[in-house]
């Protein structure tokens, strides 16, 4: 997700280098962007929250095995 962040820097850089406003297509394009981090952070939400849901209808045997995973996975 760096790489979106990097990209706006250039872009808002190099309009601020002009004396005059960005254009509506500099606009539109950053406000696509924002739109598509903030869908990818609104779907990754919402996967953790089905995930989340979903522990309570776990046993106590299933829920070892779940955290086992997760502490061998860091």
């Amino acid at each position: 997700m760096t790489a979106p962040f990097n990209c706006f820097s250039d872009l808002q850089s190099s309009v601020s280098a002009l004396s005059r406003p960005p254009n509506l297509g500099v606009v539109v394009y950053l406000l696509r962007q924002a739109t598509v981090q903030f869908l990818v952070a609104y779907n990754l939400h919402k996967h953790h929250l089905r995930k989340l849901d979903s522990l309570g209808s776990l046993s106590s045997d299933e829920l070892k095995q779940v955290s086992f995973r997760e502490r061998k996975s860091l």
